[in-house]
């Protein structure tokens, strides 16, 4: 086996690292064995035929350090050049020269050979069955010759214009610019990596400044609408009271604003429009100072003559849409005073102090007239 058939790969020791282990890589030759040779021609051809394909397909690595697993040559062969089918490792263990050497010595000195330390060199040997034959030509023609020179390009002849198999021309590969001088380039990793992210998490001034900006904005509006949402619910205290939120509200001079009060003309639309009609009647007379009796009563007898067309039955529907029933009675505003019993006590004890009060007044008034002669009893 010549060096000259070897090719010189560097594959970095870790991701975005200066130092690189350099393996020596060639195309697996084919070599028939011995029960191809014995076996009749047709079956020979057969598997003759099969292990030539196979072959093409194959990539032989050796000079490979011992630190370098298996496991992450095969993640960076497939990164870059394509999917491994199997791989196979053989180690050889070679006995230097300068040990022969030594235990010639020893036993004419007597010595055992046991005694001395060996002085031997394992190499590894490893076979990667790629699923294409064009993964193992990207890959020769990314690497180096042995003796120097720049690496081959797609139209060496380890990549050939068309498919070894001959359908047709080579498709152009990822892997064809993953490497540079004989070197394949990994993902950025490490420090590197480190140092790129944190470069995407840094800001401006100017872009944090409107970024807290626009959070600020939209923490603002967020808290004004829970605030108007849990306005308008109701707010049950742990005692079971509900807590009932008035129309008003006051403001920090003392000024109080009033809710506008809703219309009351509901039902029909000819009951918004006659109620419309109504007031825009009295604002009017007011205005001049003379009653609208007249006016309402025109809209009145309008209203009666065009109820049945309308789809309604009387004038008090089309005025308030309460279907003949009775309006409610305007609700009482405070509290009242004779809802409870102590009230109801309370007051009957201020009325009788009240009696005592004006007839005890009254005793004084008389006794101040009979002390005046106006009149005795």
């Amino acid at each position: 086996m010549k060096l000259e058939s070897f090719r010189r790969l560097r594959i970095p020791a870790q991701k975005d690292s200066p130092f690189c282990w350099e393996v020596l890589v060639k195309q697996d030759g084919f070599f028939p064995t011995k029960s191809a040779l014995d076996a009749d021609a047709e079956t020979a051809q057969l598997e003759g035929g099969v292990d030539r394909e196979k072959s093409r397909r194959t990539l032989f690595v050796t000079s490979v350090p011992p630190l370098l697993s298996v496991a992450k040559l095969s993640r960076v062969f497939e990164e870059a050049f394509g999917e491994i089918e199997d791989v196979k490792e053989k180690v050889v263990v070679q006995r230097g020269a300068e040990e022969r050497l030594r235990k010639r010595k020893a036993s004419g000195y007597g010595v055992s050979s046991s005694t001395l330390q060996p002085s031997c060199s394992a190499i590894r040997l490893l076979h990667f069955v790629f699923r294409s034959a064009l993964s193992v030509s990207s890959l020769l023609s990314s690497a180096l010759p042995v003796g120097g020179g720049q690496p081959n390009g797609p139209q060496s002849k380890h990549t050939p214009d068309k498919a070894e198999d001959g359908r047709g021309p080579r498709e152009a590969l990822a892997s064809d610019a993953k490497a540079v001088d004989g070197s394949l380039r990994l993902k950025t990793d490490g420090a590197a990596g480190w140092l790129q992210e944190a470069a995407a998490f840094a800001r401006t001034p100017d872009e944090l400044q409107r970024e807290v900006d626009e959070f600020m904005e939209n923490h603002d509006l967020k808290k004004e609408i829970e605030r108007q949402r849990l306005k308008q619910q109701q707010v049950t205290d742990e005692d079971g009271f509900t807590l009932v939120v008035g129309s008003s509200a006051t403001a920090a001079d003392g000024t109080t604003f009033k809710a506008i009060r809703r219309s009351e003309a509901g039902g029909s639309p000819l009951g918004v429009a006659v109620a419309g009609s109504r007031g825009f009647a009295g604002r009017a007379g007011a205005r001049r100072g003379a009653p609208d009796d007249g006016e309402e009563g025109a809209v009145n007898l309008f209203v009666q003559q065009n109820a049945a067309a309308c789809g309604v039955s009387s004038l008090d529907e089309a005025r308030g849409g309460t279907g003949g029933r009775r309006r409610k009675k305007k609700r009482k505003g405070g509290i009242e005073e004779d809802f409870y019993r102590f009230q109801r006590r309370e007051k009957r004890r201020k009325e009788f102090l009240d009696v005592q009060r004006s007839l005890a007044a009254d005793e004084k008034r008389v006794e101040a007239m009979e002390k005046a002669n106006k009149f005795s009893l």
